[in-house]
């Protein structure tokens, strides 16, 4: 079988568009294809987390209204969510 190891170097050796235009090119090609299909973009989201703070705001939902702000900021680019796993593995002693 193969090395975990080199398993996720060749997957990443396969994102570089130097290396592999062709891959590339199919992931962009879905990428646009999926927004298409979901209407995904800046604008439209934005406009939809504004609509949901203005109505929570006016319930007096403020849990959902901060988390309102958060999401915001994170469109807009101010916050980037970093997320660290660490694993250890215990042997019998």
């Amino acid at each position: 079988m193969f090395d975990i190891g080199g398993i996720h170097a060749r997957a990443s050796e396969l994102l570089n568009w130097r290396l592999y235009p062709g891959v590339r090119r199919e992931i962009n090609l879905r990428l646009a294809d999926s927004r298409q299909v979901w209407s995904i973009d800046r604008d439209k989201s934005m406009a939809n987390l504004f609509r949901i703070g203005q109505e929570a705001g006016a319930k007096g939902q403020y849990g959902v209204k901060a988390k309102y702000e958060q999401l915001r900021g994170q469109l807009a680019g101010l916050y980037i969510e970093k997320q660290m796993v660490l694993s250890k593995e215990l042997k019998d002693f």
